[in-house]
């Protein structure tokens, strides 16, 4: 919840409001990565280099390695992959991706894909009826279930 402040701004009344957590997912080749996103280029420090720089989007994660002994690494995913997450979990607890598959409705008839609109600043997911709704109110509302996602199991949808 946030308060008005001095002035008039608004200033955050807990911790709770900023303790969403930000994650995302993408996938290199077959294998799936979790963790922040990161946008770098294919800079080598050449000073005359004649081709363009090319950017490369990878996920960074911890990775515990041996006896303990762990460390930060970052993987190369394929930008198509990428998908946020919603900050919200299906009925089994699976958290849900932008870009995941969902079955949802009072008898599970509804099953489309959780996408991020800009315009609306959140994620949405349409009904049986074509008509947008808020993620958020569809899994308070009904029994939801991630089937799948676009990348691995795309026939679900059609």
């Amino acid at each position: 919840m946030r308060e008005k402040g001095r002035g008039g701004r608004n200033t955050i009344k807990s911790l709770e409001d900023m303790n969403r957590e930000i994650k995302f997912r993408g996938r290199n080749n077959w294998e799936w990565y979790f963790g922040s996103l990161v946008l770098t280029d294919d800079n080598r420090n050449e000073p005359f280099r004649r081709t363009q720089i090319k950017k490369k989007l990878q996920i960074c994660f911890y990775h515990a390695g041996d006896w303990g002994m762990g460390g930060w690494q970052s993987i190369v995913v394929d930008p198509e992959t990428v998908g946020q997450f919603t900050g919200l979990k299906d009925k089994n607890g699976k958290k849900i991706y932008e870009g995941d598959i969902i079955q949802f409705g009072s008898q599970m008839e509804s099953k489309n894909v959780v996408k991020y609109i800009g315009r609306n600043a959140g994620f949405l997911v349409k009904d049986k009826f074509g008509d947008w709704q808020w993620l958020y109110d569809v899994v308070a509302s009904t029994s939801t279930e991630v089937i799948g996602n676009i990348h691995d199991t795309p026939d679900l949808i059609k």
